[in-house]
């Protein structure tokens, strides 16, 4: 979806704002997020730091993109994935139709990705005649509909239940269902054939590591991971600005990006890729593509304002906060990335023309800026854009009613340049109000400001037309009815006084804890996000525990992988025994096709964990040859062995211990939880596309 100018913007945004069952469910999601969002901060002490350390590596990977872009092709290159860069969004899309027509494409599964919305990709492969299959649950209820996402986030958030119930109805052929768990469960069985016979995956990237040529894909469904391994052709498509200096520094990322994204410690899948399968692996890409896409992104860097809309990690809080998208919604923006961030970004992806007009979509509160991850300076860059769409010299044919507004803005800003004409006008306005004003708020304002009136709380100004500082709305003032020119008079600016009575001392450094607390921590957070933890003090009761999650499952058969170190012929030989039909995965003549299909037909995986992360129940699992990633994903159960030893406090601690060789040699997934949704109404369920169950057993000792 592309921007169309402002004619278009103000009559879908007027017919949104009318529209109040969408400010309902707007509303209701917004809320569920922030507060999700708060827990999570609450509970982690280093979140502003890691703010702070994430916008400084932010701004030094702008600095020197063309430096880390060269460093990323070349080791991406060395280890056989093909990287092309496009120029604008014809040129990422020619590019992925010659591979798909090369490969023989006739199905396509995709992961959640804005950047292929933006460059408009689903209809070039449908009018291909590729079927292009959105795979996360939101994207696939708006491309039923025919739409597209309305939120970078939770594409399907304008929609209820009952609206989702419906639409499966009509489209799917079920029964009708308002229950999510029910609809989901749908979505699933629909998709499970696709991701098993699609010839091509596609993803976007959150990250891509310039030192080690890595590529990080973060998502909580497993149709990320499903597009990533399944298919033989895997393209993924990023904008220039994804990439990073060191492998490091992803922790500082990931550690924020879930919290602000999802109101989560940790997504539940993470994976590290770099490569096409090798020449002993079973499963992911035979051939893997990356499109490193700039259209218009260089422009953007070459304003020094822009360039900080170039730190944006894709969270969609602003959206969350926004005032204004919270009252029409994301499709009004008629851009691939609405809210403040759209509208900041997208004069500078689809030009003045299109979208110059966006800028201009936003009351300044501020309240962006606050929430951002990487604190982008948004306000300010609205005002530039502003100033460049009226004097900067990239005019926008504004509508009639728009450019009444503009004329009153004018003549405001021209008055506003005199003290004592604002002072009287304040005096005026105050007796002009005073009928209108009750307990200290303006209500039934007349004419057009009844509309304002009626959804906000607007103060009123004093009798004496002083001005209202509003101590109730946050801030401090020494007096409640001081003018902002008196506070300005006394050396204290608007908000001055707030952001002191805010200021937080900085946390001092967390205890170190030794190795039972470890494991007490990892067993409370993994239980926390649904998974259920085990402990056995030698690998021989490890085995009896896995029999009894089976059984207590009602399993009749398993795949296990043959590079587990916890003698998998013991776990083999005692499960056959109790009834089990077990299968070995990763052994000599193994082949992606036979695990396919094996792995499709299994009610349980068995896997062990190379590290355990204990602040946030990850499980961390470096795969090889004897441990394919599929393993842990086709399944409905997943039993997870973790030797209580490798369980480490955080994941700055795992990185540092996995380091930038293996992660350059080897796939990795962290895992946190199982499978989960809340596509619809911000809902939580449990089981989407990857497994519904996940349980692990942590072993003390290897001995028996």
């Amino acid at each position: 979806m592309l921007p169309n100018g402002p004619e278009a913007f103000y009559a879908a945004a007027g017919k949104a704002a009318a529209d109040k069952e969408l400010n309902r469910k707007l509303d209701n999601a917004s809320a569920r997020h922030l507060e999700h969002l708060a827990a999570a901060k609450r509970e982690f002490a280093a979140y502003e730091s890691e703010r702070d350390l994430a916008r400084r590596i932010k701004e030094e990977s702008i600095e020197r993109l063309d430096r880390l872009l060269s460093e990323l092709r070349q080791r991406l290159e060395a280890r056989g994935v093909k990287v092309f860069f496009a120029a604008d969004a014809a040129g990422a899309r020619d590019y992925i139709l010659k591979v798909a027509r090369e490969g023989g494409v006739k199905r396509v599964v995709k992961g959640k990705s804005m950047t292929t919305e933006e460059i408009g990709l689903n209809p070039a492969l449908e009018q291909a005649g590729i079927e292009a299959v959105e795979t996360d649950l939101g994207e696939y209820i708006v491309q039923l509909r025919r739409e597209p996402p309305s939120h970078i986030i939770t594409p399907a958030i304008h929609l209820s239940s009952e609206d989702i119930g419906h639409l499966f109805a009509e489209k799917l052929g079920m029964d009708y269902s308002s229950d999510p768990p029910a609809l989901t469960a749908v979505a699933r069985a629909r998709l499970r054939d696709k991701f098993l016979n699609a010839e091509m995956g596609i993803t976007g990237v959150n990250f891509a590591v310039a030192e080690t040529g890595t590529l990080v894909v973060v998502e909580n469904e497993g149709n990320g991971r499903f597009c990533i391994t399944a298919p033989d052709i895997h393209v993924a498509v990023m904008g220039i600005e994804k990439v990073i200096p060191k492998f490091e520094d992803l922790s500082h990322f990931l550690e924020i990006l879930a919290r602000t994204a999802t109101g989560q410690r940790f997504t539940a899948y993470t994976s590290f890729l770099g490569a096409p399968r090798g020449a002993n692996e079973l499963d992911g890409p035979r051939e893997m593509h990356l499109v490193i896409l700039d259209n218009g992104r260089t422009r953007m860097l070459a304003d020094p304002v822009m360039r900080e809309a170039l730190y944006c990690l894709r969270c969609g809080a602003c959206l969350n906060v926004c005032p204004v998208y919270r009252h029409i919604g994301g499709h009004a923006y008629k851009s691939a990335y609405p809210g403040p961030i759209g509208s900041i970004v997208s004069p500078g992806l689809f030009g003045a023309a299109a979208a110059g007009h966006l800028p201009f979509a936003s009351t300044l509160c501020g309240a962006c800026r606050e929430i951002c991850p990487v604190k982008i300076d948004i306000p300010r860059i609205l005002l530039h854009l502003r100033w460049k769409m009226t004097e900067g010299g990239e005019k926008v044919a504004w509508p009639q009613a728009a450019a009444r507004v503009r004329t009153a803005a004018r003549w405001f800003a021209r008055a506003a340049r005199y003290p004592g004409m604002v002072r009287a006008a304040g005096r005026l306005g105050a007796v002009l109000l005073k009928p209108f004003a009750h307990d200290g708020y303006l209500r039934r304002m007349p004419g057009p400001f009844g509309a304002w009136t009626r959804v906000r709380d607007f103060p009123a100004p004093p009798a004496n037309g002083a001005g209202l500082a509003d101590s109730d709305s946050g801030f401090v003032t020494v007096d409640r009815y001081e003018t902002v020119m008196a506070r300005i008079r006394r050396g204290l600016a608007p908000g001055a006084a707030q952001e002191s009575a805010n200021h937080v001392e900085p946390s001092p450094p967390p205890r170190t804890l030794d190795a039972d607390e470890l494991r007490a921590q990892f067993i409370a957070a993994a239980g926390a996000v649904g998974a259920s933890v085990i402990e056995a003090s030698t690998a021989a009761a490890a085995v009896e525990k896995i029999a009894a999650i089976l059984s207590n499952a009602g399993a009749d058969s398993a795949a296990i992988g043959a590079g587990i170190t916890i003698d998998s012929a013991a776990v083999t030989a005692r499960l056959s025994r109790g009834g089990c039909r077990i299968t070995t995965v990763g052994g000599p003549g193994a082949t992606q096709a036979a695990l396919k299909e094996s792995l499709a037909s299994v009610d349980a995986g068995i896997v062990e964990a190379d590290y355990g992360i204990a602040s946030s129940g990850t499980l961390v699992m470096v795969a090889d040859a004897a441990r394919p990633r599929s393993l842990s994903l086709l399944p409905p159960i997943n039993i997870v062995m973790l030797r209580a030893a490798r369980i480490l406090p955080d994941l700055a601690a795992v990185l540092r211990i996995v380091g930038p060789q293996a992660a350059s040699a080897h796939p990795i997934v962290m895992i946190t939880g199982p499978s989960r949704t809340a596509d619809i109404e911000k809902r939580i369920v449990i089981g989407v596309h990857g497994p519904s169950q996940l349980h692990i057993v942590i072993v003390w000792q290897s001995g028996g």
